[in-house]
This record gives C-alpha cells, sequence and structure tokens, in this order.
C-alpha cells in the first residue's frame, strides 16, 4: 500500500498598523494612525446596491442606491441572518444614509437637481415628515438626540452639519476625506464613510480624528455602530453588497492562503513522498491552525506536525 507523508511549514505574514496622513481638497492634512488592525466578526450578502444602514436594536435596516433597486427597503435579522424586504416603490426614492429615531426611519431624498431634504418614514413607506436640507448633494444621516448629523459630498472636500429638526444648521465641520457618505453615532463619537477614499473615519463631534479605519470594498455605502461593534455596507462595482460586523479595535483578521494543489509524482509503493507544503497568512490577525483533516477513506496522506 502507497503512504505518502506532508510535512507542514507555517509562515506567518503580520501586517501592524502605519502612520500616515491624508490630505483633503481644502488643503487639509489629518496627520492620524491608520488603524490595519480591525477584526472581521461576522459577514453576511445582503440585496444589491445596497446603501443606507439603521437599526432599532433588534433589526438592521438596509436600503438601496442604484441598479434600479433604489427604492427598496429591507430588514436584517442577525440573530438568524434573514433578510426580507419591507417594501418597495414608496416614498423612498433612493436611500443616501438610513438612521431611526426610536420610532421611524430617516433617510436623505431629492428630486433632480433640487435641494435635499430629510425624509422620515414608517415601516409600510408612508412619510410621515421632513425638512429642507442646505445643499443637493447630500448623503449621510444619523439621529442624536432630537437633531440630526447629516453630510454634504459635493462639492470636495464636503462638510457634516449638525441640524435641528427644523432645518436650522447648529454646526458644521470639514471630514478628513473627500465624499462623506454616511454616518452613524456613538455617544460622543461620530463615524464617516467616505465613498471614494476607502477609508472609515472616527472623528469628535467637532471634527477632531481620532482615528481612520481602511476598508477593502470597492465602495462603502452605509454604516451603524451598535454600541460594541461597527457595521458597515461594503459594495463592489457590479453592487454585490456585503454587510460586515468589525471590531475597530480588535486584533486583526487572519486570512489563510494555501496552494491550490501539489503533484507528487511517481513515487514507489513503500516509500514516502515528503511535500513542505507552505501556509501563508497576509491578514492582519494571528492564524492558528488547530487541524488538518482529509476525506473519510483517505489513509494515504499524514501530517507529521502537532496543533495548534
Amino acid at each position: 500500500m502507497k503512504r505518502i507523508t506532508k510535512t507542514l511549514f507555517v509562515f506567518f505574514v503580520m501586517t501592524s498598523f502605519a502612520f500616515s496622513a491624508l490630505a483633503n481638497d481644502a488643503g487639509v492634512n489629518y496627520e492620524k494612525e491608520v488603524n490595519r488592525e480591525w477584526t472581521v466578526i461576522e459577514m453576511f450578502t445582503v440585496n444589491p446596491f445596497a446603501g443606507g444602514l439603521a437599526s432599532d436594536g433588534e433589526y438592521i435596516y438596509i436600503g438601496a442606491y442604484g441598479g434600479g433597486y433604489s427604492d427598496e427597503m429591507h430588514r436584517f435579522d442577525p440573530s438568524t441572518g434573514e433578510l426580507i424586504m419591507l417594501f418597495d416603490d414608496a416614498v423612498v426614492n433612493q436611500s443616501l444614509g438610513l438612521t431611526y429615531d426610536g420610532e421611524y426611519l430617516w433617510t436623505i431624498n431629492r428630486v433632480g437637481f433640487n435641494p435635499s431634504f430629510a425624509l422620515q418614514f414608517d415601516m409600510e413607506g408612508n412619510e410621515v415628515s421632513q425638512f429642507a436640507l442646505p445643499n443637493t448633494y447630500m448623503s449621510g444621516i444619523a439621529y442624536d438626540d432630537g437633531n440630526f448629523w447629516v453630510a454634504t459630498y459635493n462639492p470636495n472636500p464636503g462638510t457634516i452639519h449638525l441640524m435641528d429638526d427644523q432645518g436650522n444648521e447648529i454646526s458644521s465641520f470639514v471630514p478628513p476625506t473627500d465624499q462623506p457618505w454616511d454616518i452613524a453615532i456613538q455617544g460622543d463619537t461620530i463615524w464617516i464613510v467616505d465613498f471614494w477614499n476607502d477609508f472609515i473615519h472616527a472623528v469628535e463631534t467637532d471634527g477632531t480624528l481620532i482615528q481612520s479605519f481602511p476598508y477593502d470594498d470597492h465602495r462603502a455605502t452605509g454604516i451603524y455602530h451598535d454600541g460594541n461593534f461597527l457595521w458597515y455596507i461594503g459594495r463592489t462595482s457590479q453592487g454585490v453588497s456585503t454587510l460586515y460586523k468589525v471590531d475597530p479595535f480588535g486584533t486583526g483578521t487572519p486570512v489563510i492562503v494555501v496552494p491550490p494543489s501539489h503533484h507528487f509524482g511517481n513515487v514507489t509503493l513503500g516509500d514516502d513522498e515528503v511535500w513542505m507544503m507552505n501556509i501563508q497568512n497576509p491578514g492582519t490577525g494571528d492564524l492558528t491552525i488547530s487541524d488538518i483533516t482529509f476525506p473519510d477513506g483517505v489513509t494515504a496522506f499524514s501530517v507529521d506536525e502537532s496543533f495548534p
């Protein structure tokens, strides 16, 4: 009987956080710590061309932007992974951000080139109220104890506004990078996801940068913080959308890379052939291998390593 033994050598590739600077079109340089070590807790495939993210504490609500799906609103149950469509063809014709005020959902909407407006609506898609916003190209809204944080994404570098519920501006600041697309609130921290620079920023309420986190998707179009973890929507250029639950201050996420195949060549019956298989981890967290198994009935292979 032929027996082949594989000896395993494991190599770890670690990436630590780095320090860098970003400049926006206003000529403001932001010296910041870029954290590349957040931990992805869970990932879920959600509705195509997803945009806007909010939660009532039990369910997560996901709108849509572009691709012919812009009038859809979905409800996601993070405990079961169930995704259902609440409505389409309602007053919401695109979700440029999404937030929850304790009873109703809000988004930013606009018609043509007219100024945007904040739209309050119920779970059936019926309008409850609205108020005017100062600019046309706006996206991103977060409810904050009766007031609202909203974002102007164009012209660059964009503006983050604090508004009351009548549309009066209380304060504003310039975001760390251009094209702010959605906003979330975590106590006194504002989370901003940008559309073009592939960063999520944590800032203070006056705009002072706390930390920045790069994301890997083509675009990020929604963000929400549940008090412990950050949730955001990433999209491919084809609109395939993923909902991420991440720990921004975690220890990183490992990525395992193994060779797809190996040809042992001709092995004489009764002899052994050793393959030193390299396993790489180009991710940002420690990779722990607890075991290597083979399909049932396959007895010709073994591993001369102990785990973990």
